[in-house]
C-alpha cells in the first residue's frame, strides 16, 4: 500500500561537489553531514556564496581593491547574496572612488568597479542555477521513482515551501525549466506544484491522525 517516507535527501551524499563545496563543508559545524542541503538550501546559500566568492578573489577575478574588500568579509546572508544578485546596480551612480552607501548590503560595500560587480553577480547566479538543477533531478527521481503521474487526470501534487523557493532571484524560473526538461518524452510526468503554509507541521498532524 500507498505509505509516507521521509527520505531525508538533504543528507544525500552521491551529488557531485567540487573542491569549494568541501571547502565550505569543512568551514560549517557539521563537516561531512547534510552534503546535499549546503549546495541547495537558503540556510548555507549565503555561506557558499561568500566561500566561492573569496577563492574568486585570491585567484585575481576581481581588482586588487575588491578583492581586498572580499577577503575582509566575516559573513554574507542568503538575504544579502539574493538582494545584491537581484539588484547589483541599485542606482546609476554607485560606482565611484568613495563608497556611496555604507550602511547598505555588505557586497556593495566591496565594489567601486562595475565589472567586479558584475562577476560577483554571475558567480551568484551560477550558483542559483545549480541549486535549481539539483533540487529538479531531485524532486523528478523521487517523481519517476513512485511510477504516478503518468497521466494529466491523475498529476502528482507537490508542496513546496519556504521563502528560499519563491523568493530567491530567478530559483523558480530556473527551476521549472530544469524540471520540466528531466520530465518529458519517454519519462513525461503530469505535477502540480501548491504552496502550503507549514505544509510540515500540517502533514505530519495528518499523518498522526491517519495512524
Amino acid at each position: 500500500k500507498s505509505q509516507i517516507i521521509n527520505i531525508e535527501s538533504g543528507n544525500f551524499k552521491k551529488a557531485p561537489r567540487t573542491d569549494l563545496d568541501i571547502i565550505f563543508d569543512n568551514s560549517t559545524f557539521d563537516p561531512g553531514n547534510y552534503i546535499f542541503e549546503k549546495m541547495i538550501s537558503g540556510g548555507y546559500f549565503g555561506g557558499l556564496c561568500l566561500t566561492v566568492l573569496k577563492t574568486a578573489a585570491r585567484e585575481g577575478l576581481f581588482t586588487v581593491e575588491t578583492g581586498e574588500q572580499l577577503s575582509g568579509l566575516t559573513d554574507l546572508s542568503t538575504n544579502d547574496a539574493n538582494d545584491f544578485v537581484s539588484n547589483p546596480f541599485p542606482e546609476a551612480n554607485l560606482f565611484s572612488e568613495v563608497n556611496l552607501f555604507p550602511e547598505s548590503n555588505p557586497l556593495r560595500k566591496c565594489f567601486i568597479d562595475m565589472a567586479d560587480a558584475g562577476k560577483c553577480s554571475e558567480i551568484i547566479n551560477a550558483l542559483i542555477e545549480r541549486a535549481a538543477k539539483l533540487v529538479a533531478a531531485n524532486l523528478s527521481a523521487v517523481i519517476l521513482r513512485t511510477g504516478k503521474g503518468k497521466s494529466v487526470e491523475s498529476p502528482v501534487l507537490i508542496t513546496a515551501e519556504g521563502t528560499t523557493f519563491y523568493k530567491m532571484y530567478n530559483l523558480r524560473k530556473k527551476f521549472e525549466g530544469f524540471f520540466n526538461g528531466f520530465l518529458s518524452d519517454e519519462r513525461k510526468r503530469y505535477v502540480e506544484f501548491a504552496e502550503v503554509p507549514q505544509s510540515g507541521l500540517t502533514g505530519a498532524a495528518l499523518a498522526g491522525l491517519i495512524l
